[in-house]
């Protein structure tokens, strides 16, 4: 037998390195898909762990109307609200944007229809011919659909740029297909009795085109003041949900003193201003 230069015979070496390697195999870990939550929501709800910590304590008695109880728990309440509020104008945002690609990504495969419907009129060769290069070019035009995980920050100059990108390649779409009715509208001859080819059928289209492309305009907008009302309630120095939180673990210290187990316990629940 051929002999290594580990003393083991080939056979048996081979079979201990393939061992050593398929156990290194079986024991690593796969890498863990985490979805954490943001800062904004750990903040609120610490704040109910906060709370729940706060009703053991028995000699929790701040005079601080801020600081009692039940308004503790009226902040925790409106800071889910104003978490939820903000989740609730991202999904419509995603929703807006599914409906503008459902309502775009067809439409170069339509325009086309639309210059065989022309050759099917009375309209002139000229007409037809100048259709064919507004479809042409509109074909041209690349949609890009923003990420859904990028929702959209103005805070965020990558995000604005990806914003701006994907908005140009729709308004430049509508744009060629705002061109194309107008040509129809001037082509004398034009008159097809596919009701879904009319001037009045294409007129609307272009309104839907038109509202799909504002409709992302009023849901980003709807983000940012969500954002912009949840940060001001979250941070606002002193009567911010953090401020107040972080004033009750103060008031907390100094009634049962820093090294007391009550208050280790309520040291480890961590409060962060983000402003």
């Amino acid at each position: 037998m051929i002999e290594t230069n580990n003393n083991s015979t080939a056979p048996e070496y081979i079979f201990l390195v393939c061992l050593k390697y398929n156990k290194r195999i079986l024991t690593k870990q796969p890498k863990q898909m985490t979805n954490h939550p943001t800062g904004n929501s750990i903040n609120v709800f610490n704040l109910n762990e906060l709370i729940e910590n706060i009703k053991t304590l028995d000699k929790y008695m701040p005079s601080k109307l801020a600081l009692q109880l039940p308004q503790l728990q009226q902040l925790y309440s409106k800071g889910t609200w104003h978490l939820e509020e903000v989740l609730k104008k991202k999904n419509t945002w995603s929703i807006c944007v599914d409906t503008r690609q459902e309502r775009y990504k067809s439409l170069g495969a339509f325009c086309s229809r639309i210059v065989g419907i022309m050759s099917g009129t009375n309209a002139s060769p000229a007409d037809i011919e100048n259709a064919k290069s507004i479809v042409k070019k509109l074909k041209g035009i690349r949609l890009h659909k923003p990420n859904k995980k990028d929702i959209p920050n103005p805070e965020d100059p990558e995000a604005k740029k990806e914003r701006s990108i994907s908005r140009a390649s729709f308004d430049s779409m509508y744009e060629c297909f705002a061109d194309l009715v107008s040509l129809l509208s001037m082509t004398e001859g034009y008159e097809p009795l596919n009701p879904e080819f009319t001037l009045e059928a294409l007129e609307l289209l272009k309104d839907q085109l038109l509202q799909a492309n504002f409709s992302i305009d009023t849901a980003i907008a709807n983000i940012n003041t969500a954002r912009i009302n949840r940060n001001e309630f979250l941070y606002t120095e002193e009567t911010g949900l953090v401020d107040i939180a972080l004033h009750a673990k103060k008031y907390i210290k100094g009634v049962y003193g820093a090294t007391s187990l009550e208050f280790k316990d309520i040291n480890k629940i961590r409060f962060k201003n983000f402003r």
